[in-house]
């Protein structure tokens, strides 16, 4: 057990990554069966990709992505703004659970693996997840940028969202909104204003470009 606790604390160190997908394993069966904690129910991490060299990094830039053009125009805003040679991005995509109990999804099981609950996604889902990570990692990797990108379950994006912003240890968290009066069509929208009043670290929100009026409530 000592070793366990031992280990965890050298793995979750400030700039931990792993190389393996064995190193990887070891650390999410080892947060499984030490933090069996009750907040850990509704929430499933799958890291999609690492860049190499992804550990000299300084600020941890949390970039939530879905396929909409939000996240799209918060990340331009990125680097028009913002970027610096040293950051490390990280991007969360949210997947939401099948409500079905049909058989036909990718089984998850959910991190206190003794109460054998399991949380299923459509295969289509986790594929459309990776395609949106890999599209985000490949702007990224053209501009010689580090990040690293994860797909989270859960049936709640603005909760999974905060989660991700705890567990990756993002400085700041950078979220495109639908800007007002536009139809909550994405989850990104709705999801902005719960992270900025919800986050403990600085929330940038990127509106859409073309709203120059201003509505007055």
């Amino acid at each position: 057990m000592t070793d366990a606790l031992g280990l965890i604390n050298n793995l979750t160190g400030e700039h931990m990554m792993l190389n393996s997908q064995s190193e990887l394993k070891k650390l999410m069966y080892i947060k499984q069966h030490v933090f069996c904690c009750g907040h850990c129910l509704d929430t499933t991490i799958m890291p999609v990709e690492l860049s190499p060299d992804a550990v000299e990094a300084r600020r941890r830039i949390i970039l939530p992505i879905d396929n909409s053009e939000h996240p799209k125009r918060a990340m331009d805003w990125y680097f028009v703004n913002m970027q610096r040679e040293n950051d490390f991005l990280l991007f969360v995509h949210v997947i939401e659970p099948t409500r079905s109990s049909s058989l036909t999804g990718v089984a998850i099981e959910s991190v206190p693996s003794l109460l054998g609950t399991v949380i299923r996604v459509s295969e289509e889902t986790v594929k459309d997840g990776k395609l949106i990570c890999r599209e985000a990692m490949q702007k990224t990797n053209t501009r010689g940028l580090k990040a690293q990108s994860f797909l989270y379950v859960d049936t709640k994006p603005g909760v999974a969202i905060l989660k991700a912003i705890e567990e990756l240890k993002g400085d700041v968290v950078i979220i495109g909104s639908r800007g007002a009066g536009a139809i909550r069509r994405t989850i990104l929208g709705s999801v902005s204003n719960h992270v900025l009043h919800h986050a403990h670290v600085p929330v940038i929100i990127v509106p859409p470009q073309h709203h120059h009026h201003h509505h007055h409530h």
